[in-house]
């Protein structure tokens, strides 16, 4: 049987088929038609036409409810509130299975990348937003209502990030205050305004730092300070071996390297080895960790 497996972002719909080494190599792409249902149908039809798929697994954002399969994607509109995998797979007369995204890039990195061999991984997204993964054994855990491993809501900010004096910030998921919007590329922007009243570019803030700025420098040190407690609190609660780092922010490895350092001194367990380190599929954890998802779930068989 083979299986087409999708990793759909917030702007590319990117698909591959399934090979006999449990990798997906992409086979082609297109936009995100995130706000036409039945031009992203026909999205998928054709990455499925295309590879010849006889089964579906799609890695995307968002949480979907395991008791009845309702998707909860708020930045993908024609998605959000849909039987999502049941129509799928009604409109294509195959098997869909789907998984966020987070976790797809979680199991990638679990059997194949920086965290292979590892008990647990906790792999987090430090990007447009704030998101994570859990693999224990080389299983997902899954959690109520489809949310797992999603440390970046809560309301944990009672105030902005330049202290007292700033409201806590929005967040997308209706809520105040959550790790999501000063984690996240963004948030780091946001600290930085919130501290110099400047708007840069979180590459330009990281930029900075590496050339001792000292408005740069003080960004990353609150930036640091704010994601590394939270942070080292949940490596206290979930004791992973290693914790893999996906998003745009993975890029900047100077700045991982500091995360690393502040959290480790942070935690009750000794470290005498990197536990965060970038990913080694940041790019296609998402096409990876599908085709990892269709093997557990037999649809390969």
């Amino acid at each position: 049987m083979t299986v087409t497996c999708f990793d759909i972002g917030g702007t590319f719909l990117r698909y591959g088929a399934l090979d006999g080494d449990g990798m997906v190599a992409e086979a082609g792409r297109c936009p995100v038609p995130s706000e036409d249902w039945a031009a992203f149908r026909e999205a998928i039809a054709t990455g499925v036409s295309q590879t010849g798929g006889d089964a579906v697994s799609i890695s995307i954002t968002g949480s979907y409810d395991p008791s009845d399969g309702r998707a909860n994607v708020a930045n993908l509109p024609c998605v959000h509130g849909r039987l999502f995998a049941d129509e799928l797979s009604e409109h294509l007369g195959k098997p869909v299975h789907v998984t966020n995204d987070a976790d797809c890039f979680a199991l990638a990195e679990a059997h194949h990348g920086a965290g292979k061999g590892a008990p647990t991984v906790f792999a987090i997204i430090l990007g447009s937003g704030v998101g994570g993964g859990i693999v224990a054994n080389g299983q997902l855990l899954r959690g109520v209502g489809g949310v797992t491993g999603e440390w970046g809501h809560g309301s944990i900010f009672s105030h902005g990030p330049g202290g007292y004096d700033t409201p806590p910030l929005p967040c997308g998921c209706g809520r105040s205050g959550c790790l999501d919007v000063i984690g996240s590329a963004r948030g780091l922007e946001h600290i930085h305004h919130a501290l110099h009243g400047a708007r840069l570019p979180s590459l330009e803030i990281t930029k900075g730092w590496m050339n001792d700025g000292a408005a740069e420098s003080k960004t990353v040190e609150a930036y640091l300070d704010l994601v590394s407690r939270p942070l080292s609190m949940l490596v206290n609660t979930l004791g992973p071996q290693v914790i893999p780092v996906g998003g745009g922010l993975s890029n900047a490895s100077e700045l991982i390297a500091a995360l690393d350092v502040a959290v480790r001194e942070r935690t009750n367990a000794e470290f005498p080895e990197v536990l965060i380190k970038p990913g080694e599929f940041v790019r296609d954890g998402g096409l990876i960790g599908a085709g990892i998802v269709a093997v557990q779930r037999g649809l390969a068989a």
